[in-house]
């Protein structure tokens, strides 16, 4: 029980203070969130509707999803989506910001009054914003990576804008066939002769014929029993620190942005 409660609260977290956990510099809107229905998600959990790999440059790539999502206040531009991602149980957090300037992995600080410290990109990451259309950033990650949560930081926020974003389509890693393993018929066992002449054998004496010891057939049907399939994941939630960073992240990307024009990639 209270475990359950400790994810409830957690699940809370993750859906509601991202808005409010860190207070907006004066010249910063608040940052949009990331509607709570795509939190805890990974692209296999998404409607089939939203199988959409036209805004994903190279589209579909083994081992990788891609994800799009949306910017929801019109005629304003898009300054950073800041996504949180997670893998591996316990749950590894994984923050990929996106900027005009590039795409960027950061540090998951617990304390969100510490700035954010850039680090290596995860190989294969990768990233950017979109100028037309209702995709505006995407995102590749590796394809075991699931929806944490996320922020969106525009220009300008009118009042009655939208205050959250969706993810507007997701780009599933190929799936490989797997070929179906055939069985093979052992052949029949036939029987052998064994001759049983000799110069001292009786003059009544037949050829004997023994057969083989019972065949047991090779295959078997049905196939090999696979991997039990286990309850439901257990590491969804990611750390509230995670989450409330992402707020703080959103305003670190934007004074970094307006004060180098260079992200490492």
């Amino acid at each position: 029980m209270k475990r359950q409660l400790t994810a409830a609260c957690a699940a809370a977290v993750l859906s509601g203070a991202l808005l409010g956990a860190v207070p907006a510099a004066a010249d910063v809107p608040q940052p949009l969130q990331l509607a709570p229905r795509f939190s805890q998600r990974t692209a296999a959990d998404l409607d089939q509707e939203l199988h959409d790999c036209d805004s994903i440059p190279e589209g579909a790539i083994a081992d990788f999803n891609g994800w799009t999502f949306s910017q929801p206040v019109d005629g304003e531009a898009a300054l950073a989506y800041v996504i949180g991602f997670a893998h591996g149980r316990p749950a590894t957090p994984a923050i990929i910001a996106v900027t005009a300037g590039g795409v960027m992995q950061l540090s998951a600080e617990a304390d969100p009054t510490k700035p954010p410290v850039q680090v290596p990109l995860h190989e294969g990451v990768a990233g950017g914003l979109l100028a037309t259309g209702a995709d505006a950033a995407w995102i590749r990650v590796p394809d075991d990576w699931w929806l944490a949560s996320g922020a969106l930081s525009v220009a300008t926020v009118p009042a009655g804008a939208p205050t959250t974003f969706e993810v507007s389509g997701v780009c599933p890693s190929p799936v490989t066939a797997t070929p179906t393993p055939t069985t093979t018929a052992s052949p029949s066992a036939s029987p052998s002769v064994s001759p049983t002449a000799s110069p001292t054998a009786s003059p009544t004496a037949t050829a004997a014929v023994t057969e083989s010891p019972g065949a047991v057939p090779t295959g078997s049907g049905g196939g090999g029993a696979g991997l039990p399939i286990t309850g439901p994941r257990t590491g969804w939630i990611v750390s509230a620190g995670v989450v409330l960073t992402l707020a703080g992240l959103i305003l670190a990307v934007l004074a970094r942005r307006r004060t180098r024009a260079t992200f490492i990639p």
